[in-house]
């Protein structure tokens, strides 16, 4: 399979020249780190690496980004629009005239399965969130990655009010806290799984916990129309 950042690469080589080029190639160089960091750690990839994969020099990639955690956070971007991607689907499939908890089971039920398939993905947003909190980024930088998984807090926060009228979900909680909650176990749990066994005592070989995880924020939400 052909990487994201290759066919950049084939782009700019058509348009060396343009202001289109240059933008491509900053984007060839984000698309090459965003692939690299599924493969390991952020703190393991080095400006090299994302050059080479690039197919750019690393001096190049100073002319867009100071540091390494620019473009991580650029990075994040990119992947929650990769792993967003594939909710789209069900989001159109969803039948307005069903309970807003079916609505709600069936887009964090694709959710589960999306993180199973990429646990990398969860890890890296943990050590993203580590990055920020350590940082010295603009708030437009760091409101221009929230914009990129937004829309699922839209979505969910529609359904809850939805839920709401129709008595399935319940109006005594937080909802934004649920959602928070449940999100940042699941990178937990996520980092968990792709670590594998520390002590005798764990059994991280099977994605059950993830599902258990699922089922407690529904049942939570669940309101007495159910």
């Amino acid at each position: 399979m052909r990487s994201h950042a290759s066919e950049k690469s084939e782009d700019i080589a058509l348009h060396p020249r343009s202001a289109r080029a240059r933008a491509l190639r900053e984007e060839a160089i984000v698309e090459a780190a965003a692939d690299l960091f599924m493969v390991k750690p952020i703190e393991d990839v080095k400006m090299t690496d994302i050059a080479e994969r690039a197919n750019v020099g690393v001096a190049s990639i100073y002319r867009y980004f100071d540091t390494k955690s620019n473009v991580a956070l650029r990075a994040g971007s990119v992947l929650w629009k990769r792993f967003g991607d594939g909710f789209d689907e069900v989001i159109d499939r969803l039948d307005p005239d069903t309970p807003a908890i079916s609505r709600i089971r069936a887009i964090l039920g694709q959710y589960l399965e999306m993180s199973k398939r990429n646990l990398r993905f969860m890890a890296f947003l943990d050590e993203l969130d580590r990055i920020i909190l350590a940082g010295d980024f603009d708030i437009a930088q760091v409101e221009e990655y929230e914009a990129s998984f937004a829309r699922f807090r839209r979505v969910y926060d529609q359904l809850c009010r939805d839920g709401m009228e129709d008595g399935t979900i319940r109006s005594d909680i937080d909802h934004n806290l649920v959602y928070d909650t449940a999100l940042h176990a699941l990178m937990n749990e996520a980092q968990k799984l792709e670590r594998g066994n520390v002590v005798p005592s764990d059994d991280f070989s099977t994605t059950r916990e993830l599902e258990c995880l699922m089922e407690m924020s529904i049942f939570y939400l669940e309101g007495s129309g159910r």
